[in-house]
């Protein structure tokens, strides 16, 4: 029988299932001791299992309520498992302990910034760096913090700190290099990617983002080498299976080649980071192969890893459509030194078109592309969040703080030009809210056909949120319930929001194209298709797509799964007819 050290060097060796076995061994022999139960523990951490581990360590914290160490491995396995109260209750209980250990302030700001709670994560950050300055990782952290809040200058700055501590630190210059990619400086952005993997060359994440950046820039053959060389290196992370997925330039030797290697990859279970990526890129090499049959099967089996992890709950979404609808109709009208700021709002369900038409409005000399951002959206939720049951009304100097965030957080990316584009979808919660505190700006409202919608979502394989996507059920009946909101919304702007088809817009892209810059005040402006998408790019999941041309290849592409999506159908009607919709007919 293995000695403990033995079986963690197993374990740190990435011999999981030997690891474990040889653990569950010591556990059997003796039950009661508590070397062995903090074995089998560390073994299944390693080794992901992080609930099973829970058990094992919920055992020795009875025995033992204030020792360190286990208190530790339950915050690392409740954070694992996105169980923020948990896993916060322990990291407080950790530093009450350890006032001046800085590893337990730095991870619990990690697990706060995690949970968007950024200046909160703030503070403990800069309390761990405070009990370590020389620690690098500390201020890699907070780096990150700033950059999730888009405060580029503080992250680029903070990154600097980091590698004059470690000027080694290639994840802080790969990050920089993301950074400048947010802030639509490529050059840069690849500069620091290739920095970062000077020093590293196998670093997964530097090599996804430098074949990410050659995408935003259209140098797909770039983009395939780079996304190859990640599946070579890193054989067993779904990341950059998903990534490569996303192109359209791949032969058909590439194809079938990367098929086989993935497919067996899977099936023996040997996928051990990203699993839900990996299997959304199967589905979406077999799309390219077009076997019906495949393709559905690890669709379904991608988003069936991700309910999992993104549980879907009907009734609280139902209280929340409520919500913002009520909230959107009961703010005050505020008085703001913002009044005048142009922006053009589009809005709609994700992968409904709205960044073809981002892109068909940025070719518009005075308009500029701010691709996603999150501003309003952030800011309405948590004034939603925070107010006082059955009160739905702010104040106005809470509404005039929100506005002036936003033209802060903004002012930058107009460039000098008169309009600037926010296309994030979800802003179409709070329609009636933006037209009343942005009077000068314009709403698009896109939409689609709802099935061919569905069938994209379904495909879409989202980062955050959107638990709605991964259940078909789940599916059809949120997008019912965006349909009667946005019913409602449109009844009462009236011709203060344009509504604009996809389905119309790639059909008839120039007489469309009129009636939107029309509608923009900018009728004399005629859309070139050959110069849109000049000096533009996304981050989204339509990356590579806004670099073809306007196609409708897509129109009525869920007719052929219409067998498959059929519990997706079902939902839709149903929920449709509940709220008084016109049903879909198929």
């Amino acid at each position: 029988m293995l000695d403990i050290h033995a079986i963690k060097q197993l374990s740190k060796q990435g011999q999981h299932q030997q690891a474990i076995n040889a653990a569950s061994k010591l556990v059997k022999s003796d039950a009661k001791n508590t070397a062995f139960l903090d074995c089998y523990g560390f073994v299944l951490i390693t080794a992901g299992d992080f609930g099973k581990a829970i058990k094992v360590y919920q055992k020795l914290i009875r025995l033992f309520p204030n020792k360190i160490d286990y208190l530790f491995a339950l915050a690392i396995c409740h954070t694992n498992l996105n169980h923020f109260n948990e896993a916060q209750d322990h990291y407080l209980k950790l530093i009450a302990l350890q006032p001046d250990d800085f590893k337990y302030k730095m991870n619990y700001g990690v697990l706060l910034r995690e949970h968007g709670q950024y200046d909160e994560a703030e503070t403990y950050l800069k309390k761990a760096h405070e009990n370590n300055p020389q620690f690098a990782e500390i201020l890699h952290n907070l780096a990150i913090n700033y950059e999730r809040q888009e405060q580029f200058t503080d992250a680029l700055n903070t990154y600097d700190q980091v590698l004059a501590i470690d000027p080694n630190h290639y994840r802080a210059l790969s990050n920089q290099g993301h950074v400048y990619i947010q802030m639509d400086d490529l050059n840069k952005a690849e500069e620091k990617f290739k920095a970062s993997l000077a020093i590293n060359p196998q670093y997964n994440n530097g090599l996804n983002n430098l074949g990410l950046m050659h995408l935003y820039k259209g140098e797909m053959d770039q983009a395939k080498s780079v996304f190859h060389e990640v599946i070579k290196t890193h054989p067993y992370d779904g990341k950059g299976y998903f990534n490569l997925s996303n192109l359209d330039n791949l032969t058909g030797d590439e194809l079938a080649d990367v098929i086989t290697g993935l497919e067996a990859r899977i099936n023996n279970n040997e996928i051990t980071a990203f699993l839900d990526k990996g299997l959304f890129a199967l589905a979406q090499f077999y799309q390219k192969q077009k076997n019906t049959q495949k393709l559905e099967a690890y669709y379904l089996k991608g988003n069936q890893v991700m309910a999992r992890q993104r549980v879907y709950d009907h009734h609280k979404t139902q209280q929340e459509f409520k919500h913002w609808h009520d909230f959107s109709m009961a703010q005050p009208v505020v008085d703001h030194p913002h009044q005048d700021q142009k922006v053009i709002f589009i809005i709609g369900m994700p992968r409904s078109g709205t960044t073809l038409l981002e892109s068909v409005l940025a070719s518009h000399p005075d308009i500029s592309a701010g691709d996603e951002l999150p501003y309003l959206n952030e800011s309405f939720n948590k004034a939603l969040k925070n107010l006082p049951s059955k009160i739905m009304a702010l104040s106005a100097e809470n509404l005039a703080e929100i506005v002036d965030r936003f033209h802060q957080k903004t002012e930058r990316l107009y460039q000098g030009k008169k309009y600037l584009i926010d296309k994030l979808p979800h802003n179409f919660k709070w329609a009636p809210l933006i037209a009343q505190l942005f009077p000068q700006s314009k709403i698009i409202h896109c939409y689609r056909d709802a099935m061919d919608n569905c069938w994209s979502l379904f495909r879409a394989n989202f980062e955050q949120g959107h638990e709605y996507c991964f259940n078909m059920r789940a599916l059809g009946q949120y997008y019912a319930q965006y349909q009667h909101l946005m019913q409602a919304y449109e009844a009462h702007l009236g011709e203060k929001m344009l509504s604009l088809c996809y389905d119309d817009l790639v059909q008839n892209p120039q007489e469309e194209s009129r009636r939107i810059f029309d509608y923009l005040g900018m009728g004399d402006f005629e859309f070139d298709e050959s110069k849109r998408g000049e000096g533009y790019f996304s981050t989204t999941a339509s990356a590579a797509q806004v670099q073809d041309q306007i196609s409708t290849k897509s129109l009525q592409g869920w007719r052929r799964h219409d067998e498959f999506l059929k519990p997706v159908l079902a939902a839709l009607q149903k929920q449709q007819a509940r709220l008084g919709l016109p049903v879909y007919q198929d």
